[in-house]
């Protein structure tokens, strides 16, 4: 009798579909097992290897948004913590617009308004909370010693210069009132003179040009772009991470005025800035007064605690002192400068005190931040009684 082969056919189906079933669940278990390991091992290596870590120390919320103007700025409606490695958190809170608040006076028509303009000295990075920011104490200072209703409106922008706080207080000043401008600054464009020495590196910050401007850029030349494809991956996949750190792709177009800058060029970009202000003030009503700030290469005694925490930034002694050396240079350069704008050089202030101030190499603490106030409220006195009886 012969087999009937539509059986046969059947039989052979039915003997080999455990042994597809296995197959396919081994292939897929291989695949698994693959991607398991080779997250394990990419965690691994980016974990003893990498100095930023894993992703999950580099995925970063957006609390400091791309604005089309002034590059990156504070979002509305947030608290910042900052630790700057130390074993406290400083939380500093933001407004409606994006301004860290002074919080201990509000008037709906006070007696006089000040802007506050700096970077992240003046922000409140190094203070506890925004109640002990400079401009907070000075506000309370003058509504308490010279008995004016004066609110204070911090602008300051952190990592921002000259030519970003004259931005701010041209925005601000076309749809508000002020009867002081009062920058309090000098120290970034320092640090940028010398991190970034072109003359692009006097007007916008380095890493906007080498995060935000190149994706403007292919989405201005029509390349294909899923936004946050990368981030997400990033996210999702150590493997992916790992492989991605180099073959980041750079932008072709490269608009950057790549020419050098010196110090004396340097200083004298930021007077002009600041002039710009002063005129900016002055067509709007408002008195303006530069005030250059102190940073803790202009204090002679340094405690070990700022030692310490300054070789936790420069790592050698030599890193410190050319450092030093080179934010010296700058400052002196601007000083030199004719301005044709109110100044005040409040950079000595600390020369000779010996308590800590400082928790980093610019920024103060809590009782720096009170002195600096101090003696802000003591140079520009005489204008604000002299604004108050008008």
């Amino acid at each position: 009798m012969k087999n009937d082969p539509a059986k046969s056919a059947e039989s052979n189906q039915a003997h080999n579909k455990p042994a597809k079933i296995k197959l396919f669940i081994f292939w897929c278990l291989l695949v698994i097992i693959s991607l398991v390991a080779m997250e394990l091992i990419s965690f691994t290596v980016l974990k003893l290897t990498k100095r930023k870590g894993t992703y999950r120390d580099r995925v970063v919320q957006v609390k400091n948004p791309f604005h089309p103007y002034l590059g990156h700025v504070h979002a509305p409606n947030i608290t910042f913590e900052i630790s700057k490695g130390l074993s406290r958190k400083m939380r500093i809170a933001t407004d409606e617009n994006g301004y860290s608040i002074t919080p201990s006076f509000s008037y709906v028509n006070p007696d006089i308004t000040i802007v506050v303009t700096g970077g992240s000295t003046m922000f409140g990075v190094g203070s506890s909370d925004n109640s002990t920011t400079v401009p907070s104490i000075l506000e309370r200072l003058i509504n308490q010693r010279l008995n004016i209703r004066a609110e204070v409106v911090n602008l300051a922008l952190r990592g921002g210069q000259s030519f970003q706080e004259m931005l701010l207080v041209d925005r601000f000043l076309a749809e508000n009132h002020a009867d002081l401008v009062l920058p309090i600054s000098g120290r970034n464009d320092v640090a940028y003179a010398i991190a970034d020495p072109t003359v692009e590196g006097a007007f916008l910050n380095k890493h906007v040009w080498e995060n935000a401007v190149p994706l403007v850029h292919k989405a201005e030349r029509g390349k294909f772009m899923i936004i946050n494809l990368i981030s997400k991956l990033l996210s999702l996949s150590y493997t992916y991470d790992l492989l991605s750190r180099g073959s980041a792709e750079s932008s072709t177009l490269n608009l950057r005025r790549e020419a050098l800058t010196t110090f004396k060029n340097r200083a004298k970009i930021t007077a002009t800035h600041y002039a710009a202000t002063d005129q900016i003030s002055k067509m709007n009503g408002a008195n303006f007064v530069m005030i250059l700030q102190p940073t803790l290469y202009y204090k002679n005694i340094w405690t070990e605690f700022e030692v310490r925490r300054l070789k936790r930034q420069h790592g050698s002694e030599n890193s410190i002192e050319k450092y030093r050396q080179n934010e010296h240079e700058f400052y002196e350069a601007f000083r030199k400068i004719k301005k044709p704008f109110q100044f005040i050089d409040l950079s000595n202030i600390f020369l000779e005190y010996s308590e800590t101030l400082y928790i980093d190499q610019c920024h103060y603490n809590d009782l720096g931040a009170e002195k600096l106030a101090e003696k802000v409220l003591e140079s520009i006195r005489p204008l604000l009684n002299e604004i108050r009886d008008r």
